[in-house]
């Protein structure tokens, strides 16, 4: 199956001088204080942000680079994903969550993500380790992991929290000819960044708009680029 083609249209709470007379059940039980349940524990808040494994990996929402994506899978929001397929020659598998309606599913906080996998068929490919993850957009992984940068940066921010980038940048454009190779306004020209430590920074103009970390590669023309722009131009720009 081609990758490409998935995103065309995109599994519970005493009276005086007599004796005393022992006092009625009745009167005990109406004497008694109220039972009181033990408090429970509070919920944990938003602000109990995590921090990033002792090997130095980030952790996003309970995973990072490296867990088998069957346990990330098992529960919400990534228990429905807009799509999955193969990429780059079978190299790995691409799990797509979007931020905008995506076969019935939106991803929350006006946010896309990509996971990359290990390619494996059968019965155990989605019990693979991820080797990468790209998000976009929105707002969901600020206050659910220990990455120290956030969408919505300008460069100069993002290099002050991850690092100088490279000097030469990827730039990725999708949906910029239309007919006969006419250039349209409907396209977009991502500006991609390589900080230290596989880490990526995702710019639409002035504007950093998402991130990719793990490996990545280096031609601008490989699919798992271009998809990553195909995913921001149909499912995450434009969010109100």
């Amino acid at each position: 199956m081609a990758s490409v083609l998935i995103l065309a249209g995109c599994p519970k709470v005493d009276p005086p001088h007599t004796a005393p007379t022992a006092p009625s059940a009745e009167s005990v039980a109406a004497s008694a204080p109220p039972q009181v349940a033990p408090a429970s524990a509070p919920p944990p808040t938003a602000s109990a942000t995590p921090t990033a494994t002792p090997d130095g990996k980030h952790v996003f929402d309970g995973f990072s680079l490296g867990s088998n994506f069957d346990a990330v899978m098992a529960r919400a929001p990534y228990d429905e994903p807009c799509d999955n397929d193969p990429i780059d020659n079978r190299a790995r598998r691409m799990m797509l969550y979007g931020s905008k309606p995506c076969r019935d599913h939106v991803f929350p906080d006006k946010t896309s993500v990509i996971f990359l996998l290990a390619f494996a068929d059968g019965d155990a490919k989605y019990a693979q380790p991820i080797q990468a993850l790209v998000w976009m957009g929105g707002s969901y992984f600020d206050k659910r992991s220990s990455f120290p940068a956030k969408t919505g940066a300008t460069p100069a921010e993002v290099e002050r929290a991850l690092g100088a980038a490279g000097p030469k940048p990827i730039v990725v454009e999708d949906g910029n000819l239309g007919l006969h190779g006419r250039r349209t306004n409907e396209g977009v020209t991502l500006t991609i960044r390589k900080h230290p430590a596989n880490v990526y920074s995702i710019t639409d103009g002035e504007r950093v708009i998402g991130y990719a970390v793990g490996p990545m590669p280096d031609d601008p023309e490989n699919e798992q680029w271009r998809m990553v722009a195909q995913i921001y131009r149909r499912y995450t720009r434009d969010q109100p």
